[in-house]
């Protein structure tokens, strides 16, 4: 009987664990049931954004090994919020706001995908200020990229065609405002969450210099690295992210060490800094913890020395050119005499490398203030048009009028560009002029350099003293007979070279800028002034225009696309150097410009204050690139690999010697942006004022003759018709 008793209590026991089991499976399933649409639109987004990310990956580098898992994982959380936003709304508005979705988000990727394909590089969200100048100065560029690329856009869009027929099977019942609620706070933990994993998953692979822990967490990432290493949509969302938040002073506070163990010998020249100049002694006057920064940071450095070339251009006029899209494989005896005459007469600096792949405005900012760009995730605007609202004193405009001498600036296309007409007469040049404001070109995109010469040589060269900025435009891509006049122009002359159509294309639009120089030249030795005169050329970024198989042909040699495509030139030319050159090896780019021309000018200015060098000055020299790469004399940095290679014949180095050059190359970032953002020229100005130089022996002996002078001429009592008093204290009269 109890056997009996047993069983039945067991089978009651069973009863109730199964009617248990039935709840939970009914509880879950309800569960399911009621968050199956958001689990459904949160899949569908995922594999849009995981398919997305990796379709880029496989069209720009040609595979997927960059991006590792990070731009997949950080899909998940992205994925969340957009299920969250689309699962709030029900029938049909629900689909038409998921396709809305997914359709910004595939449009995000092809922009990028065909800025990419124009300019070698992706775009940040601060360039979408000047979108609309973009638009229309580059439409001609863009729907040739587009027509040509049409099959991969497809691709990207892709999931918009999808969306309709995946959106429409999941049912959304109706809920109730607290419901929608509870089922947004849900989903809204859930991102959260897979956010945190998202971020632990980053952590433990490294959280260290140059790591993606680093890219994702710091401010100073370059587009094209977070792009790269994390994708399309966390790189967009950080940057807003950053854009929005304002900038921190972390960086400026958190400079690393700058000792590279290296000794300088003795040098038998003056240091190239202002007297009197110290700049911790400033620090009472700091008005915020930024400048106090600066002054400490500034006060560590040494400075450049002078040398044997200190003043040689003293009192010589200078022409500066930044051309565009400029490569030294154009330097070619037969094909650019002039070029070739230029380039090999004056100052030859044969390890000269220019720091950027694309956007003008950074290569032609960095030639003419000796500062980096800005390229950290707060910026809104470039560097040259924030530059308005700060003091310039060493740019040439500037130091050319606080010589005495007369100023001139010149572009062969639209002064609204790049805000250029601020820019220009902010930097000193009093006379600028610009296609439709002083002057008429031809053909508009691009126009001709030869033109802008000779609309533009009268203006000066009658001038006793002057400098002149020429920003150039013949060479602009796109290297296509059919589109681009100036290679249509001077087609006859490459039409028989043994190059490939893009090109001779190439070749063809800038022997525009060779008929230019081949005018100036010209005018300079018929009014006796090219002794006179220096003419300085570089470029403002690698031809991004070129494919890489077409760069190579060009060259006549397969170049290295990490350090190699950015070798250029910095011609320097004086004709009185013509036959014996001054050849300097030192490595150097973009930012050095300034100060070695400060230095051949012989003015007075304090090296300290530029985060270029005078590549002719004794000491440490580095040749930067915009990604945080690097070149001395006895390694290659390559920042996007974190790798370091050794120059041929330099031997090893010590860790500390790497571990110091990165420091000095993030550093120069660092301060080149707070020197901006703080307007630290004009702090420097309003509370440091130079201490005057004793007066010669003729200057004395013409103040005492003066004030003998003035003694045996007293000056003539005046009336003094406004009494002040008188006139207050006659309140009658009024």
């Amino acid at each position: 009987m109890s056997t009996i008793t047993t069983q039945g209590a067991v089978t009651e026991e069973g009863a109730e664990k199964k009617e248990t089991k039935e709840k939970r499976t009914n509880s879950f399933r309800s569960v399911i049931e009621e968050y199956r649409e958001p689990l459904v639109i949160f899949i569908y987004f995922f594999f849009v954004m995981a398919y997305l990310e990796i379709l880029i990956h496989l069209c720009v580098y040609g595979n997927t090994t960059a991006m590792r898992i990070y731009p997949i994982i950080f899909s998940l959380p992205a994925a969340m919020v957009f299920s969250a936003l689309v699962s709030l709304c029900r029938g049909r508005a629900r689909k038409i706001t998921g396709i809305i979705v997914v359709f910004l988000v595939c449009f995000v990727f092809c922009a990028q995908y065909i800025y990419f394909r124009i300019f070698g590089s992706f775009f940040s969200m601060s360039q979408l200020k000047m979108g609309g100048d973009a638009v229309t100065s580059f439409w001609k560029e863009t729907v040739s990229c587009v027509k040509s690329n049409i099959i991969t856009l497809v691709l990207f869009l892709l999931p918009v065609f999808l969306g309709p027929f995946l959106l429409r099977r999941t049912s959304s019942p109706k809920r109730s405002l607290k419901q929608k609620l509870i089922m947004l706070a849900a989903l809204c933990v859930a991102a959260v969450l897979l956010h945190v994993c998202c971020l632990g998953v980053l952590a433990s692979a490294g959280t260290g210099s140059y790591t993606a822990y680093e890219t994702y967490h710091s401010p100073d990432s370059s587009t094209d690295k977070s792009v790269k290493s994390l994708g399309v949509m966390t790189t967009a969302r950080l940057e807003a992210y950053f854009m929005l938040t304002g900038k921190s002073s972390d960086a400026i506070n958190n400079l690393g060490s700058e000792d590279t163990g290296e000794t300088l010998a003795d040098v038998d020249y003056d240091l190239n800094v202002i007297e009197g100049l110290d700049f911790t002694a400033l620090n009472p006057k700091a008005w915020d913890d930024d400048i106090l920064a600066l002054n400490n940071y500034l006060a560590t450095q040494t400075g450049s020395y002078k040398n044997q070339y200190t003043g040689i251009f003293e009192g010589k006029n200078v022409i500066t050119i930044c051309a565009e899209s400029f490569s030294p494989y154009l330097i070619d005896e037969e094909l650019m005499p002039t070029l070739y005459r230029l380039a090999h007469g004056g100052v030859v600096f044969t390890n000269f490398y220019n720091c950027f792949p694309n956007t003008t405005t950074n290569g032609e900012y960095a030639m003419m203030t000796g500062l980096l760009p800005d390229f950290t995730r707060y910026k809104f605007d470039a560097s040259m048009q924030y530059s308005i609202y700060c003091d310039m004193p060493y740019v040439l405009g500037n130091v050319y009028k606080d010589m005495g001498g007369k100023t001139f600036a010149y572009h062969n296309y639209i002064g609204e560009y790049y805000e250029r007409e601020d820019v220009y007469p902010h930097f000193g040049y009093d006379k600028v002029r610009f296609m439709d404001d002083g002057m008429e070109f031809s053909d508009e995109w691009p126009s001709s350099d030869l033109e802008m010469m000779m609309q533009s040589i009268g203006d000066y060269i009658n001038e006793e003293f002057f400098t002149v900025h020429y920003m150039t435009f013949s060479g602009h891509y796109q290297y296509d007979f059919d589109v681009n006049p100036m290679c249509d122009k001077n087609y006859d002359y490459t039409k028989d070279m043994d190059y490939s159509y893009a090109v001779r294309a190439y070749i063809s639009c800038n022997y525009e800028l060779e008929k230019a120089l081949e005018y100036l030249v010209a005018r300079l030795e018929a009014a006796g002034r090219l002794d006179d005169t220096v003419i300085v050329l570089t470029t403002d970024h690698y031809p991004y225009g070129l494919e890489e198989e077409e760069y190579n042909e060009l060259a006549g040699k397969e170049v290295d696309t990490v350090f190699g495509k950015y070798w250029n030139s910095f011609i320097c030319f004086n004709s009185e150097y013509e036959d014996e050159p001054i050849i300097c090896d030192n490595y150097c780019c973009s930012i050095d410009i300034l100060p070695t021309l400060l230095n051949l000018l012989g003015y007075d200015y304090d090296s300290r204050l530029l985060m270029g060098t005078d590549a002719l000055s004794e000491g440490a020299h580095v040749a930067i690139l915009a990604d945080g790469s690097f070149l001395t004399d006895r390694i290659r940095f390559d920042a996007d690999a974190n790798e370091v290679y050794y120059q041929e014949g330099a031997g090893s180095v010590t860790e500390g010697y790497v571990e110091a050059y990165k420091n000095i190359v993030s550093n120069k970032f660092t301060i080149s942006n707070a020197i901006l953002y703080n307007d630290y020229y004009y702090f420097l100005a309003k509370n440091f004022t130079p201490p005057k130089p004793a007066p010669t022996i003729e200057e004395d002996a013409l103040t005492t003759i003066q004030s003998v002078i003035d003694e045996l001429n007293p000056p003539e009592e005046e009336d003094d018709w406004w009494d002040e008093d008188e006139w207050w204290d006659d309140e009658d009269d009024w």
